[in-house]
């Protein structure tokens, strides 16, 4: 889009849909990025978040009216980098990352700097 607006894309149809996740528990943002590569993903207004793991509808692809107005958004390519250096290229020529991390329970008493698991 041209004009910048944010789009706030659908939480709940990821947590609903996506079969290779842990629902409510967490997941991978590789599998989630590969989701939206195959399938796209709708607004946050098509599919609002509850909060909840539910079953996602069989017929859900087929009938969610943003999908059948072919209202989605998806991801033509990404690239999963593990440097430093290499991430720093990634945000000089792509622009911003994602990053997930495992957070240990001493994270809870981390102020700042580098965290490294104690």
């Amino acid at each position: 889009m041209s004009n910048n607006n944010t789009i706030q894309l659908s939480a709940q149809e990821i947590i609903d849909c996506d079969g290779n996740q842990f629902g409510c528990e967490g997941g991978y943002v590789n599998k989630v990025l590969n989701f939206g590569k195959k399938k796209g993903f709708i607004q946050e207004e098509c599919m609002g978040y509850n909060g909840q793991k539910a079953e996602c509808e069989v017929e859900h692809f087929e009938v969610n009216e943003c999908r059948v107005e072919n209202q989605i958004w998806k991801i033509n390519d990404y690239c999963i980098a593990i440097q430093e250096e290499n991430i720093k290229r990634e945000l000089f020529k792509n622009g911003p990352v994602i990053a997930q991390m495992q957070p240990f329970t001493d994270f809870l008493a981390y102020k700042e700097g580098s965290y490294h698991r104690t």
